[in-house]
């Protein structure tokens, strides 16, 4: 890998809006907040850099480092400003140098106490009270306006709960934007309710923004390890509702709303409901949407409002309702409403009650064990009439991004290359099929009406309905299957194309919620974890994304071959959204916990590792287990800095592989086809199957097990990654050598053996398009290890890099599915560094290691001592039981 450093003097932020939002002139401020990505060594501190744009040198800016080099320097910084809407071109510069001083004054204001919090923006007082309302106590915009909020939790059966805040901290503070993080608990029909929000208070503005979620923490029951709707560990909720009101009911009062973008706003004397009931789509009834009984509690197609004037209906609605009083108005709206049905927002002359969960709704909303839901609203109150487009960001906020070439020059994701400068022509095409065409993303998601709370974001599974008959599609839910979150995140580095974007942003905000097993009181192997796709060729039923069905055979749950955190880590830093950032974290402990024998029910038998977090088919070694959990250990370690993350990491590549030091595999092969001699062959085979797995009952030659061992090109690739890490740490030791000699061997078995998945369909139990796709995974491997190796090693591997990344586009080109879900994944997530590698042949040479490698020390899962002892002891206790009985009859004699 060449190391790239643009060292410019400064970087081009683009502003984007979506088609229906604010008018370019309409003199709109809008709060922005951005990650970006800076080159090693470029720039230290924060402190130093300037924002321009808009005829201005020197805008108010707020910063703070999300990441580091390991040399100290910025890797990623999180950026706060405020933009205007007139009629200039909304591009901004940054520009860094050690002479800039910002400007420390800010309207914004944070006092603490013992009861609270009090913010100011200088345009209302929100005051925070332990004890008090949830999500916040009471807002002043002058003497004699104001606002209570009340956030209300009705269960089935049971007298409705106020929610209370139990506390409250500052999250982040900052001249620009404020973020306080406030929690309550409820309980719900007998289950505890932990409730959190995340409130954004921004300078010289009363519009807060609120991110609150509601989560159910105790565990579900899955009896015999089938997770589906109407487990005894759900909470049912008839209403979920945050309301504010005037302080000051009385006076002349009136009613406004804008059910869409783009639709203006109509006055009603005295209220109005807007109710989604489903997504407004075609196939808005759905068998995606079947509650615990089997039934579609939907009752119609999209939205309908009620006012004074009667009811009338729409399809997709996000509303802005606004409730006036002489001193004051309160204004309420969600972005992404109807992707979220069912979901209400009512005004009448006392103020705003939006309903995260509506009563409206023809059934009770189920949560279940270990599952939550986020709901981003934005709340305003201000004094006088509101203005014609009232804050018309809200509903549809603007994007900021870095053009392509500074997010792949920076080399944060060091193997990026601009779309526009890719000369693969089929790979964009097999790519860019996930945001254009009757294929993409959103247009299936049509298919099956992937929406509502639980189910936006997700991918629709299409490729599982391959051998689906019947009039309904197949409902398959995808579940960030191969890091989907990771792929797109790099398309829109590469491209800059806000589809992108969206995808990942919703995707992110799915896995977060749905996806994860949001627990601590279920076993450590599931507490924490993320939960499977669904399984293969099954429709997903009553389990929702939850993967195991009644319809199937057994069942199982969260295992570390189904765990992926690159992707929601790429989130945080685009984002800075803290809860991108604890999941990942969360998911790289979970590796942890999973693995650790004190946690597990055999501890009483056996010491040591579960084997848990490194097994793959039931085998300990090389494949998609031990490679998931080292991905997200590093992941883990990238975001907090704890080696005790890395440390694991290492270990776990021990266990699983480990190089040959007196013989590599690939000269036992050249010495068979040199001389014929067949023992050279077996004794390379041998080795082999010695690197894949330490257990010596296995039969050798299992690495070409498509079926069972096909992911051991998975874990080659986490080793590649690693290695990364390693030179970004600059930690050339022995862990360093031992992964790097462990790749190259695995490399040259695979330059001699290896070959298309689709080449011998024979091996394969289903062969289809998305082999075509995995063979890109060979091409990757082959590069990662051309990193390491020199002179004709290195061109054989890049020769045989070059072959796997043209067979794989060109076949899966060649394929009517190559747009189907799980192959074009894939495609995001591999193949865009062949053009870097074009453009930058590898020359990395780290030099002679002096420390010795780890010796490889044979793995034994604690279940498998803990059978053995328990087996022996049966054996002991059977011949003292002999004895005795013989003791007896003796004596008896």
């Amino acid at each position: 890998m060449t190391i790239v450093d643009p060292r410019p003097s400064f970087l081009r932020l683009v502003i984007e809006r979506p088609a229906t939002s604010i008018p370019p002139g309409s003199g709109e401020v809008e709060p922005i907040t951005i990650g970006v990505p800076m080159p090693r060594g470029l720039c230290r501190d924060d402190g130093v850099l300037r924002l321009s744009g808009g005829g201005r040198t020197d805008l108010p800016a707020q910063t703070r480092v999300l990441d580091r080099w390991p040399d100290g320097s910025i890797r990623w910084v999180l950026i706060d400003f405020q933009h205007t809407w007139s009629t200039a071109a909304p591009d901004y510069l940054i520009d860094w140098s050690a002479s800039n001083e910002r400007e420390s004054a800010s309207i914004l204001t944070v006092v603490e106490s013992a009861d609270g919090i009090e913010i100011g923006t200088g345009a209302a007082q929100f005051r925070i009270r332990r004890g008090g309302g949830f999500p916040f106590d009471f807002v002043s915009v002058n003497e004699t306006a104001g606002v209570r909020p009340e956030t209300r939790i009705e269960a089935v059966a049971h007298s409705p709960l106020v929610a209370v805040v139990g506390a409250a901290h500052v999250e982040e503070r900052g001249a620009l934007r404020v973020v306080v993080a406030v929690s309550a608990t409820a309980v719900s029909g007998g289950h505890p309710l932990e409730l959190t929000a995340e409130l954004h208070f921004f300078a010289g503005m009363s519009t807060v923004r609120a991110v609150m979620t509601l989560r159910n923490p105790g565990r579900a029951k899955h009896p015999r390890g089938f997770w589906e709707l109407g487990d005894s560990g759900s909470a049912m909720i008839r209403d979920a509702s945050v309301s504010f009101a005037h302080a000051q009911p009385a006076g002349p009062a009136h009613v406004r709303c804008s059910p869409e973008p783009g639709l203006a706003f109509a006055s009603s004397s005295s209220s109005v409901e807007v109710y989604q009931d489903s997504s407004g789509g075609a196939n808005w009834a759905s068998a995606n949407h079947v509650n615990r009984d089997g039934r579609v509690p939907n009752r119609f197609c999209g939205y309908q409002i009620i006012d004074d004037r009667g009811t009338s209906a729409g399809r997709r609605a996000t509303p802005w309702v606004i409730a006036s009083r002489e001193a004051a108005w309160i204004g309420v709206t969600s972005p992404r409403f109807w992707q979220n049905a069912p979901k209400a927002l009512e005004a009448n002359t006392d103020g705003v009650t939006l309903r995260l969960f509506p009563k409206q709704f023809g059934d009770v909303h189920e949560l279940q064990g270990g599952e939550q839901k986020t709901h981003e609203f934005y709340f305003t109150v201000s004094p006088g009439a509101p203005p014609a487009a009232a804050l018309e960001w809200c509903r549809q906020p603007s994007r900021a991004r870095c053009e392509p070439q500074w997010y792949c020059g920076t080399l944060v994701n060091p193997y990026l290359t601009p779309a526009a400068d890719d000369p693969h022509g089929t790979y964009l095409a097999l790519v860019n099929a996930a945001i254009e065409g009757p294929d993409s993303f959103e247009q299936k998601r049509e298919a099956i009406d992937e929406y509502g709370w639980r189910h936006y974001g997700d991918l629709y599974a299409d490729h599982e309905a391959a051998f689906h008959k019947g009039p309904t599609p197949l409902v398959s839910h995808y579940n960030n299957q191969y890091d989907a979150i990771a792929g797109v995140a790099y398309q829109f580095m590469r491209s800059g194309d806000l589809r992108w974007w969206h995808a990942m942003q919703d995707l992110a905000c799915h896995v977060i919620d749905i996806d994860i097993y949001h627990t601590t009181a279920d076993k450590a192997a599931y507490n924490g974890g993320l939960f499977w796709h669904t399984c293969h060729y099954t429709d997903a039923g009553r389990s929702t994304h939850r993967s195991y069905p009644r319809s199937t055979s057994i069942g199982g749950g969260p295992a570390s071959e189904h765990n992926y955190a690159t992707g929601l880590m790429l989130y945080h830093f685009l984002t800075g959204q803290a809860q991108a950032r604890e999941a990942a974290i969360g998911l790289a402990r979970w590796v942890v916990a999973m693995d650790d024998g004190s946690q597990s029910p055999f501890r009483w038998l056996a010491a040591g590792d579960t084997g848990l977090a490194s097994v793959t088919n039931g085998v300990q070694g090389p494949g998609r287990g031990g490679a998931n959990s080292v991905t997200a250990l590093l992941d883990g370690f990238r975001l907090t800095g704890d080696r005790a993350l890395l440390e694991k990491a290492e270990r776990l590549i021990c266990r699983c592989i480990h190089p040959d030091d007196d013989l590599a595999p690939g000269q036992l092969l050249d010495g068979f086809r040199l001389t014929g001699d067949r023992a050279l062959l077996e004794k390379a085979e041998r080795l082999i199957c010695r690197c894949i797995h330490p257990d010596d009952d296995l039969a050798p030659g299992q690495l070409l097990d498509r079926e069972l061992r096909w992911s051991y090109v998975v874990f080659l690739q986490a080793l590649g990654r690693y290695l990364d890490e390693k030179r970004d740490l600059g930690e050339i030791d022995r862990m360093y050598a031992y992964a790097a000699a462990s790749l190259l061997a695995y490399a040259r078995w695979m330059a001699a053996h290896e070959f298309p998945y689709l080449d011998k369909p024979e091996m394969l139990e289903f062969p289809n398009e998305t082999w075509a796709a995995q063979d890109m995974r060979k091409s990757e491997v082959f590069k990662f290890a051309a990193v390491y190796a020199t002179g004709a090693e290195r061109e054989r591997f890049l020769e045989r890099s070059r072959f796997f990344f043209d067979y794989s586009t060109a076949t899966l080109a060649a394929s009517p599915h190559h747009a189907r879900t799980r192959p074009l994944v894939l495609m995001l997530q591999y193949g865009y560094s062949h053009a870097h590698f074009q453009r930058s042949p590898p020359s990395f040479d780290p030099g002679p290691v002096t420390a010795a490698m780890p010796s490889p020390e044979p793995f034994v899962p604690q279940k498998v001592v803990a059978k053995r002892r328990l087996i022996a002891a049966a054996a002991l206790l059977g011949v003292l039981a002999l004895v005795v009985t013989f003791a007896i009859a003796v004596g008896w004699r």
